[in-house]
C-alpha cells in the first residue's frame, strides 16, 4: 500500500498532507480513487470528482460526522454504487458528473431531468456498473 501512498507538502516546510491513491481494478486511471487531507479538512476524490468532509456533511462540525459522510461515500465508491457518468448525446455531450445508486431515483432524475441527456455511459470504480443507458432502458 506504501507504493499509493505519499507526503506532500504546502510549502518546502510544510505542512505535510498525507495523499492516498486507490487505482481502480479496472486498469482505468481515470477512475482512481484519492483521499488527502487539505488544510486539515478530509478530502475524497474519485475521477474527475471530488468533494470534502465539511461538503460531505454541511453543518456539522469537523468530527464524526464528516468523517462518517467521507467513509459513506468511499464505500459506496468501492461497492460501485457511487459511479461516474458521462453524457453521450443530448444535454450536454462530454460532461461528466456522478450518480449515487443508493438513491432509487438517481438514474430516473439523470435522464428524465430538463436538458436531460439522451444517452449515458456509467463508469465504476470496479467496473460491475459500467453500461450504457437512455431513459427507454429504464422501466419509468
Amino acid at each position: 500500500m506504501v507504493q499509493y501512498a505519499q507526503m506532500e507538502a504546502a510549502s518546502d516546510v510544510g505542512p505535510f498532507e498525507v495523499v492516498l491513491e486507490i487505482p481502480s481494478p479496472t486498469g482505468d486511471p481515470s477512475r482512481k480513487i484519492v483521499f488527502w487531507m487539505d488544510h486539515g479538512e478530509p478530502s475524497l476524490g474519485f475521477g474527475s470528482w471530488h468533494t470534502h468532509a465539511s461538503v460531505a456533511a454541511p453543518g456539522q462540525e469537523r468530527g464524526v460526522a464528516q468523517w462518517s459522510a467521507l467513509i459513506g461515500l468511499l464505500t459506496a465508491i468501492l461497492t460501485d454504487q457511487f459511479v461516474l457518468f458521462v453524457d453521450l448525446e443530448g444535454g450536454s455531450p462530454g460532461f461528466e458528473g456522478v450518480l449515487d445508486l443508493r438513491e432509487p431515483d438517481a438514474l430516473l432524475e439523470q435522464l428524465t431531468g430538463r436538458s436531460a441527456p439522451l444517452r449515458i455511459r456509467l463508469r465504476s470504480w470496479g467496473g460491475t456498473a459500467d453500461r450504457e443507458l437512455t431513459a427507454g432502458d429504464l422501466r419509468l
